[in-house]
């Protein structure tokens, strides 16, 4: 969802520079004010677009029109993104929490030392070719961000850009690759590269990578330029299709993806859905990790291969308590089933407790 409100902004701001009308920039603006609604990258992505309104651009300097486009701009986040500031009742936690929790500021003080500044700043700039993702959910297993295929591409189209800074695609990418860069560094060392903090990213990255494509297109041959083109646009899809076969089928499968989206939740809902037929099932408030996870599954029915199986035998009330692996059961309980993951951990058990018979079956 964030991207694409970005892209509109990233868009509207464009126009705004070559009609030079203000209006598209405030309309720009509006958009990023919008987009930090939903998610606090977009504070980062903003700076990026505030940069890009005021990125000189090619031919005589206009620097009264810079000005005036980057006021409007800022106007118009501002004014998307009061309610943010402006209406706080009932909000259980401030807006910056999370950004507050982890910062380069706080790693200065720790460590009494500014070298947490230049360490974040060397893991920034490799990042994207070089190092994987520190959260293993984020990313698949050993993959850098780019990749050769595109890193490459990537580079060149930099490079270009650094070298012809007052291009309109120049301005773009480098704006952009200041934000961030800036942003990676302002939260610290511990997190980089982590790459869910800059998912609006995605599709400047694209863009970069496009132009590194047509840079080293432009240094073949026209005769053979054409071919040249298909063998690229050949390579990117089979990576593509060669990622994807990764992200459907190992990604899902790892034990740190199970454990950083906290599986255990599911494991846990989908053994109370299995016995639920049985009797009444109870829930332990030591299991799991967020309680809206299990009871979703729960009302929904959330089971990928649901059993079609009745209670048979006697009609008996039972009931069932799903609580920690080293509770002792009850004299009038049993283990019937131990709640276990794909990789053998146990996060829970069953214990089950039969009464007398229902009363309107007793003849």
């Amino acid at each position: 969802m964030l991207a694409p409100v970005l892209d509109i902004a990233a868009l509207l701001l464009l126009t705004a520079r070559r009609r030079e009308r203000l209006f598209f920039a405030a309309a720009a603006g509006a958009a990023a004010g919008l987009a930090a609604h939903v998610y606090l990258a977009a504070w980062i992505a903003a700076g990026a677009l505030l940069l890009l309104a005021g990125w000189p651009a090619e031919g005589p300097p206009r620097r009264r029109r810079s000005a005036s486009r980057v006021l409007v701009f800022a106007a118009g986040f501002a004014c998307a993104a009061a309610p943010i500031f402006l209406f706080r009742e009932g909000r259980s936690a401030p807006y910056f929490a999370r950004a507050s929790d982890h910062s380069l500021a706080s790693e200065i003080r720790h460590t009494r030392s500014g070298m947490p500044a230049f360490a974040a700043a060397a893991d920034s700039l490799a990042a994207p070719w070089l190092l994987a993702d520190p959260v293993a959910r984020n990313d698949l297993p050993g993959k850098t961000r780019l990749g050769w295929i595109l890193g490459i591409p990537v580079a060149v189209a930099l490079a270009r850009s650094l070298l012809k800074p007052r291009l309109e695609l120049s301005a773009y990418l480098l704006s952009h690759s200041a934000a961030a860069l800036t942003g990676s560094i302002a939260g610290g060392q511990a997190g980089v590269p982590n790459g869910y903090r800059f998912g609006y990213l995605c599709d400047p990255a694209a863009v970069c990578a496009a132009a590194g494509f047509l840079c080293l297109l432009a240094l073949v041959p026209a005769s053979r330029r054409r071919a040249a083109a298909l063998a690229a646009l050949g390579l990117v899809a089979v990576s593509g299709a060669l990622a994807a076969r990764d992200a459907l089928r190992i990604w899902p499968q790892r034990r740190e993806t199970f454990e950083g989206f906290h599986g255990q939740d599911t494991v846990v809902a989908r053994a109370a859905l299995r016995w639920a037929p049985y009797g009444s099932v109870a829930i332990s408030r030591e299991l799991g990790h967020s309680p809206i996870t299990i009871e979703g599954i729960r009302r929904y029915s959330l089971e990928p291969c649901p059993s079609s199986s009745k209670p048979s035998g006697p009609h008996r009330i039972r009931s069932f308590r799903i609580v920690p692996p080293k509770t002792a059961p009850a004299v009038s309980e049993r283990t019937v089933e131990r709640v276990r993951d794909a990789w053998g951990k146990d996060w829970g058990i069953v214990l089950g407790a039969a009464a007398a018979p229902h009363p309107s079956r007793v003849r």
